[in-house]
């Protein structure tokens, strides 16, 4: 594992001799963070495949970049890729479901289909099913070469190939903080922290493991990447952008009674908040194997707050701890936005 605070070198885009394009932002070894594909792809490569409906440059097309109209692309890209995200949920279930009852009628003498109850099994089915099709889909759009190479241009694997210093020590201080708070509460005999959280264990898996690693993928992989391959001047702009789509989906939990008002204001939040971190720090590591680890050990600890909160004021340790997460975010991204731009200014110098 390598620890560093400066940015990868950029890795050049798979090549093609066909429909090789020409785009008008400066050069990959100018940009903060360069697009993964040269070629023109998404909408505009669906709804204007031949040269002839795109400038020509010597011979080869322009790729939409830059531009307000590249942006309004974009933004439909991007809507179009998680209602896309949201039917391959939906078409997992129905897979999973007809292999359930497939697998009933062959191997029972009765074929009706007996009540199904959740596993782990089941989430874990879900949760593989999904990556891959995200990660399929999204390879063919970008040009990638193969799936294995797209999974590593995203920082997948090796899980942690490289790590800031700034992520060592922000886990290091989680953990330690978590430890002293849990030593507080204790020695106080006042718990604030619960277990009702961890229910069953397919729920634990899919808090702790499953859904960030979704996350991740869905929102800093691949979002992100759709975003910038329009916009490619401007990085940061991008994770802003995917940041709030983060923390808006976590009003979708609204409809459950297991969630409070205030508990679902938080999350979408610190869903921004933390998700603009996490995105600076994937411009700067290019490792989305970190992001996972960070989202994990985040939902740890954060697991053991009660999702039925109704009053912050309340629990005066439990405002401490929101005050201070805000103020911690809130130092992480100035200090990792200062990295990024003394960068971006060495390399324009």
């Amino acid at each position: 594992m390598t620890t560093r605070d400066e940015l990868p070198p950029a890795v050049d885009a798979p090549s093609s001799n066909v429909g090789a394009t020409t785009s008008p932002a400066p050069p990959p070894s100018l940009l903060l963070f360069p697009p993964v594909d040269p070629l023109e792809n998404g909408l505009m490569a669906l709804i204007a495949p031949s040269e002839e409906s795109g400038t020509a440059i010597d011979g080869n097309r322009t790729k939409l970049q830059g531009s307000v109209l590249a942006a309004i692309v974009a933004w439909v890209e991007v809507i179009a890729f998680l209602g896309e995200t949201f039917f391959a949920m939906i078409l997992s279930v129905v897979c999973r479901s007809a292999l359930h009852a497939l697998a009933t009628v062959v191997l029972s003498s009765n074929p009706s289909l007996p009540p199904s109850k959740p596993n782990v099994w089941e989430s874990l089915w879900d949760a593989t099913f999904v990556c891959l099709y995200v990660l399929r889909r999204s390879a063919a759009n970008f040009h990638q070469p193969s799936l294995q190479a797209w999974i590593q241009r995203l920082g997948l694997w090796p899980p942690i190939s490289m790590s800031s210093s700034v992520a060592l020590a922000l886990i290091a201080y989680q953990v330690v903080g978590f430890a002293v708070v849990v030593s507080w509460q204790y020695w106080t005999n006042n718990w604030v922290f619960t277990w009702s959280n961890y229910s069953t264990l397919q729920h634990v898996l899919e808090i702790l493991l499953f859904s960030p690693i979704k996350e991740e993928l869905v929102f800093r992989g691949v979002a992100f990447h759709l975003v910038v391959n329009r916009l490619p001047m401007y990085p940061k702009q991008a994770v802003g952008v995917v940041s709030v789509l983060f923390g808006s989906t976590h009003l979708l939990n609204v409809r459950h009674a297991n969630f409070s008002a205030l508990y679902v204001a938080m999350q979408l939040c610190f869903g921004i908040e933390i998700g603009y971190f996490y995105g600076l720090q994937y411009i700067q590591t290019r490792s989305l194997g970190q992001l996972v680890v960070l989202h994990i050990v985040n939902n740890v600890l954060s697991s053991f707050t009660s999702t039925q909160m109704e009053d912050l004021l309340a629990s005066p340790l439990l405002l401490v701890l929101f005050v201070h997460s805000v103020v911690v975010y809130g130092v992480l991204i100035r200090y990792t936005l200062g990295q990024l731009h003394h960068f971006d200014r060495t390399k324009s110098s």
